[in-house]
């Protein structure tokens, strides 16, 4: 899974379209693990990803040193635990269910470390995080009251 992030990162160019259908359709194809979203969430995430060409075509709008960092690593399993275990702060980790990056065993192993974690249904990674569900998943989450510490 890194190492087709990383290819697809490294590899791509900034392509141009015609007009922001082609560009939907574009997202839709290489974004088909953002999970099941409807017509018009796939037209927002066009809309908020295009940027306007002085030619009438349009392009991704996004900074291209994004793809920085991921160039010049080799596609290696990284742990990440040593860091993971210094957040003390409350968690809401979130998997897509066809996941092959973040897998049921580390989210397991998250949750039982004390994080909150939801599953995205019928999503890869990464979810677009655009159905109701876990809209509510994330607000719930954001919104619970701390807890009152012992001895309170």
């Amino acid at each position: 899974a890194i190492r087709r992030i990383r290819d697809y990162m490294i590899n791509g160019v900034r392509p141009e379209f015609p007009d922001i259908l082609a560009l939907e359709a574009h997202l839709r194809h290489v974004h088909e693990e953002f999970g099941l979203l409807t017509d018009a969430q796939w037209e927002h995430l066009a809309k908020t990803s295009a940027r306007p060409l002085p030619d009438g075509r349009v392009a991704f709008h996004y900074d291209p040193g994004i793809a920085k960092p991921i160039r010049s690593t080799l596609a290696i399993d990284t742990d990440l635990w040593p860091l993971w275990e210094r957040i003390k702060i409350p968690v809401l980790a979130i998997r897509g269910e066809r996941s092959e990056l973040l897998l049921p065993k580390t989210l397991a192993r998250m949750q039982a470390s004390g994080a909150a974690t939801w599953i995205v249904k019928d999503a890869g990674h990464a979810p677009a995080l655009m159905d109701f569900p876990t809209i509510r998943a994330i607000r719930d989450f954001l919104l619970q009251e701390e807890e009152e510490p012992s001895g309170a």
